[in-house]
C-alpha cells in the first residue's frame, strides 16, 4: 500500500469515527439509524454508478 492510500485510509477512518460520534449524540432509535444507513448506501451506490457511466475511473 502506498503512502497516499495509507493517509486516505487514516483520514477516512477518522472522519467515520467523528461522524459516528456526532450522530450518536442525537440519540436516534435503531430503526431510524437503519433507515439513515440505507439511504447513505443508496446515495453512494448511485454516485458510483453515475461516475462509472461517465467513464470516471482510476
Amino acid at each position: 500500500m502506498t503512502g497516499d492510500k495509507l493517509v486516505s485510509l487514516a483520514a477516512l477512518t477518522a472522519f467515520g469515527f467523528l461522524a459516528w460520534r456526532s450522530y450518536r449524540s442525537y440519540r436516534k432509535s435503531g430503526r431510524e439509524t437503519a433507515i439513515m444507513a440505507a439511504a447513505w448506501v443508496g446515495i453512494f451506490v448511485a454516485v458510483v454508478f453515475v461516475l462509472k457511466q461517465l467513464g470516471v475511473e482510476q
